[in-house]
């Protein structure tokens, strides 16, 4: 039973996921990137796994990594000025929780 619950939540945790990733304007297919991008991909993994000072999350930390993570996706954006116009409407929590879904979703495909 658990695991079929952990299973639904792990559903519900992907569609909210999606949901969130789908208003992102098209980035080039982590699959496509190489050299320098997809290293950079996995520097800024391993920077995000070390945001956190005594258990806690370092909120200056997550704050520049946010920022450089979404840098990053400029980069990698096929219209950039479309991307521009959507991360200048990131608000609240999306401005965490939209570019470290993206380095996710970048750090399992390059890492694979």
């Amino acid at each position: 039973m658990a695991a079929a619950r952990k299973t639904e939540e792990q559903r519900e945790l992907e569609a909210q996921e999606r949901e969130l990733l789908k208003t992102v304007p098209a980035l080039q297919p982590a699959e496509t990137l190489w050299g320098s991008k997809k290293a950079r991909v996995l520097s800024l993994a391993a920077q995000a796994n070390n945001i956190t000072v005594d258990g806690k999350v370092d909120e200056r930390m997550a704050i520049d990594l946010s920022g450089e993570i979404i840098d990053f996706c400029h980069e990698i954006a096929i219209d950039k000025a479309a991307f521009i116009t959507w991360a200048s409407e990131l608000k609240g929590e999306q401005l965490f929780q939209i570019p470290f879904l993206i380095l996710s979703k970048y750090t399992r495909a390059v890492g694979d």
